[in-house]
């Protein structure tokens, strides 16, 4: 898979702007993915507004909420592809769980966890 990102897409200026698990398909008996819905890549001055929170690198949000405010980076895309990936093998988002404690006096929406840095591994 890193071989079609890096050599495939990115030394041509291809940036996958709404990568998420529902936008690959592999085909393990060769370990080749074939990219689906691929009208969020981004190329040259096309920048993609498409994004889900889930997969939304909080470098690339508004301060002190997920929504997308700089346009997707390879480094946004390697991100989304390693959220999948911890998915994949651990069955939860790195972002999961139940949460209860308060941060600065109120409760943090789940869609902001990335924000608060509240990993799946804190939750009580």
């Amino acid at each position: 898979i890193y071989d079609t990102i890096h050599n495939g897409l990115h030394r041509n200026g291809v940036v996958i702007g709404d990568n998420n698990d529902l936008n690959i398909l592999v085909d393990v008996s060769k370990l080749m993915p074939y990219f689906i819905d691929m009208d969020a890549a981004q190329y040259g001055g096309f920048y993609s507004k498409s994004y889900m929170t889930k997969y939304l690198d909080p470098m690339l949000s508004k301060p002190g909420e997920m929504e997308l405010a700089k346009p997707h980076t390879e480094i946004s895309e390697w991100y989304s592809f390693m959220i999948m990936l911890f998915e994949s093998l651990l069955f939860t988002s790195p972002y999961g769980g139940i949460f209860k404690k308060k941060v600065n006096g109120s409760r943090v929406k789940h869609n902001d966890r990335p924000l608060h840095r509240i990993a799946c591994f804190q939750m009580n």
